[in-house]
């Protein structure tokens, strides 16, 4: 990911948060599969800080709070359903969904870095 490249973080920390990015927007995708994508939009910010990567991402789709749907996912014969969800969860050390002025936002914040002494699976939240 040339963000990460940019900022001198190779290898894990960009390749999660890549996967971040995309499983977010896949699942977006996927879950308004069936409406117009006319005047739709998924925005990406990806914010560097003290070593620390984290994500926001608005869409104006119509609300869906990923976190409740992972929670759906938690009774399923399927072990592939909800994974990339699950796998956001588990790379970072907060996830919060909120909806406001028509917008879900999503912020995935610390993604681990490097530092095989780093934990994730932290707090998921939803408002």
């Amino acid at each position: 990911m040339a963000f990460c490249k940019s900022k001198a973080l190779e290898g894990r920390i960009s390749l999660y948060t890549g996967l971040c990015i995309e499983e977010i927007a896949v699942n977006t995708l996927d879950y308004n599969s069936g409406i117009s994508r006319e005047d739709k939009e998924i925005k990406v910010l990806v914010f560097y800080e003290n070593h620390d990567i984290s994500l926001m991402i608005r869409d104006n789709y119509p609300q869906m709070d990923p976190m409740k749907l992972l929670k759906r996912y938690d009774n399923s014969d399927d072990p592939f359903k909800g994974l990339g969800l699950r796998m956001v969860t588990k790379v970072a050390k907060n996830v919060n969904y909120s909806s406001a002025l028509n917008m879900n936002v999503l912020t995935v914040s610390n993604i681990v870095c490097n530092n095989s002494s780093d934990t994730a699976g932290g707090t998921v939240r939803s408002r």
